[in-house]
């Protein structure tokens, strides 16, 4: 218990002196010396007999624990940024205001306007809304302790509390049970649990430091008040009161557990007389122990009650079946992912191996929540916990409430798997009690290997959760430290990823940043007179809320929307607006450009570091991806962030070719610095991993001062360089926008064996795409004719990863659809080599226009060769009378396979 009193100890003390205005980097080294000194004292003074044998397995097992979830530490050291959680970063850019600033000081009004303190658009929400702010002034503490940077020490911090939650679980075992072997096989089974690791890894600090605070307050007050009224509130205050600041989301599970508890204590055969008594001496603890919250978090008490309702509300809400972003426990793949058996985003193996593990997980939940509830009438404290998680889970599920199931799913481990080991190790029967621990051993073992997915995830691997990949791996944080030293002024990002925005405004305050990947003033945007939050702020504090609403309203004033034209019809008819920050821009200001790991942007310009400076002023051809209503961002909400009309989703491998790819949806936005007089626009597009049977090139457009065509609809994969385009000029700058063609699509949402129990509506896999983009560029036009265009083309796929290679209609292992085209350099003699494995088909191939050979291929190898063609480049067309459908579970269109084409 020990390790989360302590946080509580600190964080409140934090708390009510930041609000004093006092900022965090001022007082941390003294308070922290106090509280060393009082800790020693009351060691001394008490003496406190500690056996080392008891605490041997403990400690074992949480060096144990520190090691399987935080050995990306031993890795990358500070710099490991794990998910990149858009969560963490609001955390951090608030940990640096508070460090620097006092609760309830105003953000500098010049600063605020001309985008020089980022993390002052989060102070709307956490002075006027009363947003939980514990996780924030830890993070405070730390960094003013060691001056690191928030993201530097975000990650050993949670891992930190990711321990004391583990120790906290087992303090609540033996709370019920002195024998540690139920307590021992708790922190065990919850060290390797999947789930509890995942909200570490997922940086999901608040969660894990509170449900650390909720195990140590139920340890507390789930049992008769002991030691006197005033002894209890003290005791029982202090830890009730850090969890109302780290992550008062949780307190009704403790408020309906303690009610419970108590009431069954009520209603125990006792005489009348008896339950009044029982009665009257809980009311002055708990009067007590209110004094002592009321104490130590006052008037902040009442703020957090609207923005409580809103988060109740919001944890109910029906989720979209079709767009849902956590969609894993409305369907039966998530009693699996809740044991562990199959990871959230993971490979999910054979059909056979799915099943057995919906089975197996359903079963346990059914046994778990019998013993949760034989458990609850023994009036056990985590049983008591789980018992209310459960009811909540039930009504959640029957709401369609996909993000509280989520959650839940994580807040239950510890108090689910407590309730397990205790019930199991409390049965009579020795053989039993072997036997469980064999299961508990068996279960746990199935899982590890979730458990070491979720870990591995972390080191910056893309796939599932990842926001930001190859971050760690590529030394992020070390560069923009790097970076940092040089003076700067102003910064033009060209990131379209809000998490690496916001570790850029961490990095660069106090210089100007303008960040195209969207409005980070949200939070003071949303900022109303007619709302809940306001109007109970505007009542505790009115000249603080008045003030608030003046600021947040000249920070509106200041910036503004700007229009670019599609060109489909009429000026005006055809808009898409986005979000333009109309603050000064200095004439000096350095462009932080992202590299190949960060997108699929620029790839023709390329450069060997995650991110780095270049003269803003001589950046030709340089896009800055630009989030807008049609083309919004997967990571922010509102109307440039709904699910059909996301711009980029996060980075993933490529399948075919080292590097990285993005799934994109219809409209892309683009700033582009400098244009050549005569640009054009590079697009390296594959609907290949399309899955939808056709894997069609959509027909793709530049839009400019006019629309321009780029493709048409041949299928499988291209790279296509546009005829000369000029920009739409708006407000001083040039925009260009790519219209993908047609409108996204969702993968396919078979579901088959016992997946199709429940919930078959549901995706697991939300993207609404109209494809992968590998490379989207400007060039000039001098650039595209000085490309030396390959002679053959005939190692699949490699020789498609030329960049000077213009083709399209072909699928990166060699199949063609019924139109491919490739521009070839040579002279002599073309020869098209390849095989036709269906029926007799009609190819013609056409050089530079002009038909050139025209020939029925029986099924079998075939090779055609066209007459004598003059030097220079040349433009190859292939065109396929019929194409059909490979064999499954392989879905794609093609024609014939290409062995290989060029001059030889």
């Amino acid at each position: 218990m020990a390790p989360g009193l302590g946080a509580a100890m600190l964080v409140l003390p934090v708390f009510v002196l930041n609000q004093m205005n006092v900022p965090v980097g001022r007082f941390a080294w003294p308070l922290t010396i106090v509280l060393c000194a009082a800790a020693a004292a009351v060691l001394w003074m008490r003496r406190p007999r500690v056996s080392p044998r008891r605490l041997a397995p403990f400690a074992l097992i949480l060096v144990c624990a520190a090691l399987l979830a935080g050995y990306p530490m031993l890795l990358y050291g500070f710099n490991w940024i794990s998910y990149g959680n858009n969560d963490m970063c609001s955390f951090v850019m608030m940990a640096h205001r508070f460090a620097s600033h006092g609760y309830y000081e105003l953000p500098d009004a010049a600063a605020l306007l001309n985008n020089r303190d980022l993390g002052a658009s989060y102070w709307f929400s956490y002075a006027i809304e009363g947003t939980r702010c514990g996780s924030d002034l830890l993070i405070a503490w730390l960094i003013s302790l060691t001056r690191l940077t928030g993201f530097q020490v975000y990650m050993p911090l949670l891992i930190a509390l990711h321990l004391s939650l583990i120790a906290a679980a087992g303090a609540l075992v033996l709370a019920e049970d002195r024998f540690p072997t139920a307590a021992i096989v708790t922190c065990a089974w919850l060290a390797v649990s999947p789930l509890n690791t995942l909200g570490a890894m997922y940086q999901l600090m608040p969660q894990v430091f509170g449900l650390a605070l909720l195990s140590i307050c139920a340890a507390i007050l789930l049992e008769p008040v002991k030691g006197g009224a005033a002894r209890f509130s003290f005791y029982a205050g202090v830890p009730v009161a850090a969890l109302i600041v780290a992550y008062y989301e949780i307190l009704p599970f403790l408020i309906a557990a303690a009610m419970l508890y108590h009431a069954f204590e009520l209603i125990s055969p006792s005489p009348s007389t008896r339950r009044m008594e029982k009665l009257r001496s809980l009311i002055l603890p708990y009067l007590g122990l209110f004094a002592v919250v009321a104490l130590f978090l006052r008037s902040w008490l009442l703020a957090i009650l609207p923005f409580l309702d809103r988060q109740a509300a919001r944890s109910f809400e029906r989720a979209d079946p079709n767009s849902s972003k956590f969609p894993y426990y409305l369907v039966p793949s998530g009693l699996a992912n809740l044991w562990g058996f199959v990871p959230i985003g993971g490979e999910q193996g054979p059909g056979w191996m799915m099943n057995a593990a919906i089975a197996a997980g359903g079963l346990l939940l059914l046994l778990a929540a019998g013993v949760i509830l034989w458990r609850a009438w023994k009036r056990s404290p985590a049983a008591l916990i789980a018992l209310a998680m459960l009811a909540v889970a039930a009504k959640l599920y029957a709401s369609g409430g996909d993000f509280g199931l989520f959650k839940l799913a994580m807040y239950i481990q510890p108090f689910l798997l407590a309730s397990l080991a205790s019930g199991a190790l409390s049965l009579p029967s020795a053989r039993i009690r072997k036997l469980s621990l064999a299961v508990f051993l068996l279960i746990a073992a199935l899982g590890l290997p979730s458990q070491i997915y979720y870990v591995r995830r972390s080191l910056g691997a893309p796939g599932s959760f990842a926001n930001l990949p190859m971050a760690s791996s590529r030394g992020l944080l070390e560069q923009l430290a790097l970076l940092r030293r040089q003076p700067l002024r102003s910064i033009i990002s060209d990131s379209d990823n809000v998490i690496l925005s916001s570790l850029e405004a961490v990095y660069f305050n106090p210089a100007e940043l303008n960040l195209p990947a969207g409005d980070f003033f949200q939070h003071a945007a949303n900022l109303h007179p007619e709302q809940d939050e306001f109007r109970m702020g505007n009542w505790l504090r009115p000249n603080l809320a008045q003030s608030a609403l003046r600021l947040a309203r000249a920070r509106q004033e200041r910036d503004g929307m700007a229009v670019f034209d599609m060109k489909t019809g009429p000026v005006g008819s055809s808009q898409n607006v986005f979000y333009r920050w109309r603050g000064p821009r200095q004439a000096d200001a350095r462009l932080l450009a992202t590299g190949p790991d960060a997108g699929p942007l620029n790839h023709r310009h390329p450069q060997s570091a995650f991110v780095a400076f270049a003269d803003a002023g001589q950046a030709r051809d340089h896009l800055i991806a630009v989030v807008s209503r049609l083309g919004g961002s997967e990571a922010i909400s509102g109307p440039f962030g709904t699910p059909g009309n996301i711009a980029f989703y996060s980075a993933e491998p490529d399948y075919f070719f080292p590097g990285m790819m993005a799934s994109a949806g219809r409209y892309l936005l683009f700033q582009i610095l400098h244009p050549s007089a005569r640009a054009r626009l590079v697009v390296e597009y594959t609907a290949t991993l399309n899955s939808d049977g056709e894997n069609r090139i959509p027909p793709i457009t530049a839009i400019g001062s006019e629309r321009i065509g780029i493709a048409r609809g041949a299928r499988g994969a291209g790279r296509f360089f546009s005829p000369v385009i000029e920009p739409q000029r708006i407000e001083g700058d040039d925009y260009l926008m790519l219209d993908m063609g047609r409108e996204p699509f969702q993968m396919p949402n078979d579901k088959s064996g016992l997946m199709g129990l429940y919930g078959r509506p549901v995706r697991l896999d939300r993207r609404r795409i109209t494809g992968f983009v590998r490379d989207i560029s400007a060039i000039s036009d001098e650039e595209y004719n000085a490309l030396s265009a390959p002679r053959t083309v005939e190692h699949f796929p490699s020789d498609l990863a030329n960049p000077n290679l213009e083709f399209a209609g072909v699928y990166e292992d060699g199949w063609a659809s019924e139109d491919a085209f490739f521009l070839l350099r040579g002279s002599s003699r073309l020869r098209l080599k390849g095989a036709a494995p269906f029926g007799p088909v009609e190819i013609t191939l056409l050089v530079d226009g002009r038909e050139s050979v025209k020939q029925k291929i029986e099924p079998g190898d075939f090779e055609l060769q066209s007459g004598e063609l003059a030097g220079g480049k040349h433009r190859i067309e292939i065109r396929a009378s019929a194409a059909a459908r490979l064999r499954p579970p392989d879905r794609r269109k093609a024609s014939y396979l290409i062995r290989g084409i060029g001059f030889w």
